[in-house]
């Protein structure tokens, strides 16, 4: 896995051109890049795109931290996702499990993955730090011709590539796709922000245990903030947790402790039956939710996939997890409402503008969760008849131990408990524009792109034209390429080891 570093949070993002080019704009970024390995999952793959000119980025981003190179987008994170939707060929989904180790989606479902995302970010982006980052480009694309909108995005980004073996891969998904005239394209592009890396790195980048607990705690704030506007993540392994380790809340103990989360990756989101439920107040009992609940297409939950289980170590280990979740969010809080005030005295109205974007449409879309998994989890060879009665032992076991700590813990602040305590000084008015708006750009002419840029984020969802996207019958298959030499089957990011505490 490669290491890589993000801009800063893009909360608002904007496209300078008010014309309907959100291909061009899309393809003109990605030729004027370059493309790198992020991260690799079952039902996808994932790029960093970084421009090399940033006077030729077409987007702009707002956030509460922003910087001189935050304010124009010089860096995207795009998803690839094999789209098939003939339900009787089951050829084409081994092939692409047999010659690149992915599993196919249905048009259906990735759509859906776009309105789950689009969907958080609007309802998280209030205070201008949302749970995921904005979509700015998606689409399904065609496969039919003999040079592809497929094949062509494929061949830009292999172009953009160095000549290692991740650029093997790509060319070996770009033969498939030349071979294969019914396999569809997904595209999720998002801003990416630089500092940002996979909770998974950061934690093994550091031995400090209260930084390791630090990154976890904001890792978890984020996810019950998905819990409580209705969401379940359902694939939450420590490599769809990003964080940001020099984004600045306020000034922790020495300023040593810094960070901000995001949350990537919605393809296994699905809807929380439990938001209602008076019982699930305390953060741990909701956090014991999460760890418990089975994926209702997975069927995998934090006990029975190894790659959830930081979350169950989390709650075992955290003897004041309640009180000390508490204080960050206190604090979280507090740096936002002393920043949300600042941009409404000195930026009259920009708020309220952003906030009346963030209610429009598809905010109150209905959403169904989940996808049609072909061979869902196929190394996951578990008897859930046998393991539950072992799992209602284990959620016992850690519930009872994490509540006699609750009762029995001391007084006494613990580290974490200072690191949060801290309260600053108020921020002067230099010290604000230094953080929001460095670049001393016109905040009211990016937020009249504001909305523009979210709707061409996600026209594929509301366009009428026949696209990829659109369910068609399938073209008559052609004879599948023989697998060449040098393919080789790659390991999903899940399946490496885990975290080491």
């Amino acid at each position: 896995m490669f290491i890589y570093y993000i801009l800063y949070i893009m909360s608002i993002f904007i496209d300078e051109d008010d014309t309907n080019t959100d291909t061009k704009n899309f393809m003109d970024y990605t030729k004027n890049s370059n493309v790198t390995y992020f991260k690799r999952g079952l039902y996808g793959i994932g790029f960093r795109v970084r421009i090399n000119d940033l006077s030729k980025s077409k987007y702009n981003v707002i956030s509460l931290n922003n910087s001189e190179q935050s304010i124009k987008c010089g860096q995207l994170f795009v998803k690839l996702v094999p789209i098939f939707d003939d339900a009787n060929n089951k050829d084409i989904p081994k092939l692409l499990y047999e010659v690149l180790n992915m599993v196919v989606t249905t048009s259906d479902n990735f759509l859906n993955e776009i309105l789950i995302q689009t969907d958080v970010y609007k309802k998280t982006n209030n205070n201008l730090e949302a749970v995921c980052p904005p979509i700015v480009y998606s689409n399904i694309l065609n496969n039919t011709s003999k040079k592809s909108r497929a094949q062509n995005t494929l061949s830009v980004m292999i172009n953009q590539m160095p000549d290692d073996d991740n650029k093997a891969f790509l060319q070996d998904m770009l033969g498939l796709y030349e071979a294969n005239d019914n396999i569809k394209l997904g595209i999720i592009a998002m801003s990416f922000a630089e500092n940002y890396d996979t909770l998974d790195n950061v934690m093994n980048r550091t031995t400090d245990m209260t930084q390791k607990a630090f990154y976890q705690y904001l890792a978890v704030y984020e996810l019950l903030r998905l819990y409580e506007i209705g969401y379940m993540h359902g694939d939450y392994h420590t490599e769809n947790i990003l964080i940001n380790t020099n984004y600045k809340y306020n000034s922790f103990e020495d300023n040593a402790y810094q960070g901000r989360c995001l949350i990537i990756d919605y393809g296994l989101a699905f809807k929380n039956k439990h938001l209602t439920a008076n019982v699930l107040n305390e953060p741990s009992v909701k956090l014991y939710g999460i760890a418990q609940e089975i994926h209702p297409t997975t069927k995998a939950n934090a006990y029975t996939w190894e790659y959830y289980s930081w979350i169950l170590k989390f709650l075992n280990s955290e003897t004041q997890l309640n009180s000390e979740y508490s204080l960050l969010k206190e604090n979280i809080d507090s740096f936002q409402e002393e920043m949300i005030t600042k941009v409404n005295e000195n930026y009259p109205g920009i708020v309220e503008r952003i906030r009346t974007i963030n209610s429009s449409k598809y905010r109150g879309s209905i959403l169904k969760g989940g996808r049609t998994i072909v061979d869902a989890m196929p190394n996951m060879n578990i008897d859930m008849g046998q393991m539950n009665g072992a799992i209602q032992d284990d959620v016992m076991n850690i519930k009872n131990t994490v509540k006699s700590n609750l009762k029995n813990n001391v007084k006494k602040p613990t580290v974490m408990e200072r690191v949060f305590s801290v309260k600053p000084e108020p921020l002067t008015t230099a010290e604000f524009e230094n953080i929001f708006n460095p670049s001393k750009m016109d905040m009211n002419d990016l937020v009249d792109k504001y909305e523009n840029t979210l709707q061409e984020g996600i026209i594929v969802l509301d366009s009428d034209v026949s696209i990829g996207g659109r369910k068609r019958k399938s073209s008559k298959k052609r004879k599948t390429t023989k697998k060449r030499k040098s393919t080789k089957k790659r390991k999903s990011s899940k399946k490496r080891k885990t975290t080491k505490k």
